[in-house]
């Protein structure tokens, strides 16, 4: 029997569809939680007022935080029920670029664009992340489909895009970069639309479109606020960018996690034995041979050859190369930290768009499938070791081998801002403290509360009388330093049983 056109696309949306569902849900709550997702937790279990405060001294505004509040009222907070809103999030993205690319392109571009992301390493290590990073993705990638169809002069679209710019400058604080970039767009729409061939077809109502972009403005304003209350303060988990960090965020959306698994926990699990010593050259020829040269040659031929496709392939490229240009260089030029991988996914969707439209351009069908098992095979080399061998944090292991514990023992944690990961898995009635070294001072023992959510800025003190009833100290650190900063401490932590989780079981110190 012969499938007609438009049930041949559907079926292969519907495909891609499931692939992804499996491959994002696979295994969601197997792995344990590690720090930031445990600070995920932390955060929805606070109440509504102490939450929307939070934003007061977290540098990430409160949309994920309130999602997962009220996701948790329908899942447990099991690994798997905190991960859900990134798993999902990460779904609809393919389901709204597969709806996109399907009413605009064949159903070959469709099925190739459906192939890259549903097999994106990026996408799925995020996707499976307690965190904010697939909503990000995407209210990035929803925003620039509803501007593109605006442009065109579907003004129910308008609506949209207001709404979806507005809630990605409340989801991270890179949405408000991404914000603006559509604004700086828009206003060269206005007053170039006579001027540049590339802005003369479009069809929007200029009035609309204005009274949109004010809309945006003033939604943006109060997490642009609170950026600015945090940028003295730095960004947790991130660093100072170096050139290289640009090279290895293309080997991330190109190749996926091996060829850059340094970036990762457990970073020698992350790629196949007989693969680890690739060069970094061999990686990036086969990712530009993969989908590097097709995201290239998708843009030109709908420039060239799609001309009706001119203003999305530059707002594409503003939207991909803008906010990265912009936040590397604030980096780099002022020395400070960012989140130099993790909060992009957003351009690397329109770069599997692209990709996936250069790919089902070729006309050549056994090129086009040489590169389709290409995709799949360069993304199994992350996968593969992703999902059997591969460990995101230690906690769950070390916290669910721990004997049963009693009144008597306490638990010492270093640094003291992991407390989040100790109160998920052993409950908050256990007594947890930590060491906190100042300049000048001696080290001195500080009383960690699961009401802490200043886990974060804790200037509590506590006394040494405050321990008499502890006889055993079970110690959960991240860095490793106890036994190089054990010399330190006061004789009512030394003399103490203290145990230290190290090669994968419960060790008592120096014993």
């Amino acid at each position: 029997m012969r499938i007609d056109s438009n049930s041949r696309r559907f079926l292969i949306i519907g495909a891609m569809l499931l692939i992804s569902v499996w491959l994002r849900f696979a295994d969601l709550g197997k792995q344990g939680l590690f720090l930031d997702e445990a600070w995920s937790w932390a955060a929805a279990r606070l109440s509504w007022s102490d939450l929307l405060r939070l934003s007061l001294s977290d540098p990430h505004p409160p949309l994920y935080y309130v999602l997962l509040k009220l996701c948790l009222f329908v899942f447990p907070s099991s690994e798997f029920g905190l991960r859900a809103i990134s798993a999902s999030s990460s779904v609809v993205s393919l389901a709204a670029i597969l709806m996109y690319v399907s009413s605009r392109w064949n159903t070959e571009t469709t099925f190739y664009v459906g192939l890259l992301m549903a097999f994106s390493p990026f996408d799925i290590y995020y996707a499976q992340e307690a965190r904010m990073y697939t909503l990000l993705g995407f209210l990035w990638i929803s925003s620039y489909i509803s501007l593109v169809k605006t442009l065109e002069g579907d003004r129910k679209f308008l609506l949209v895009w207001s709404i979806t710019t507005i809630l990605m400058a409340w989801t991270h604080i890179y949405g408000i970069i991404v914000a603006f970039t559509h604004l700086i767009f828009i206003v060269s729409c206005l007053l170039l639309e006579s001027r540049l061939k590339v802005y003369r077809d479009l069809t929007y109502d200029g009035r609309y479109l204005t009274a949109g972009a004010a809309s945006i403005v003033l939604g943006a304003l109060p997490p642009l606020a609170l950026s600015f209350i945090h940028s003295p303060q730095g960004a947790g988990g991130a660093w100072t960018p170096a050139a290289n960090d640009l090279l290895t965020l293309f080997l991330l959306w190109m190749t996926g996690l091996a060829p850059v698994r340094n970036y990762f926990l457990d970073s020698a699990h992350l790629a196949p034995p007989l693969l680890a010593a690739l060069p970094t050259t061999a990686w990036l020829a086969t990712g530009m041979a993969a989908s590097g040269f097709p995201a290239l040659w998708g843009m030109y031929y709908a420039w060239k050859i799609k001309k009706r496709f001119q203003v999305e392939v530059l707002l594409a490229t503003i939207l991909i190369v803008v906010p990265i240009a912009l936040i590397f260089g604030y980096g780099i030029i002022t020395d400070q930290s960012i989140w130099a991988l993790k909060p992009f996914l957003g351009s690397a969707y329109l770069f599997y768009i692209w990709a996936g439209i250069g790919v089902g351009s070729i006309k050549f069908p056994v090129l086009r499938k040489c590169l389709g098992v290409a995709i799949v095979m360069v993304a199994i080399t992350s996968l593969w070791p992703y999902y059997t061998i591969w460990q995101k944090s230690n906690a769950a292991n070390a916290f669910r081998t721990l004997p049963t514990l009693t009144s008597q023992d306490g638990f010492l944690i270093e640094p003291p801002y992991i407390s989040p990961l100790v109160f998920y898995y052993v409950g908050e009635t256990i007594p947890a403290y930590g060491i906190v070294e100042e300049q000048g001072k001696e080290p001195s023992l500080i009383q960690i509360l699961p009401t802490d959510m200043n886990a974060f800025d804790l200037r509590q003190r506590t006394v040494c009388a405050e321990l008499s009833s502890i006889t055993s100290l079970w110690i959960y650190e991240y860095n490793n330093r106890i036994r190089d900063t054990a010399q330190s401490w006061s004789d009512c932590i030394t003399t103490k049983r203290i145990w230290v989780f190290q090669e994968n079981a419960w060790r008592q110190l120096d014993s």
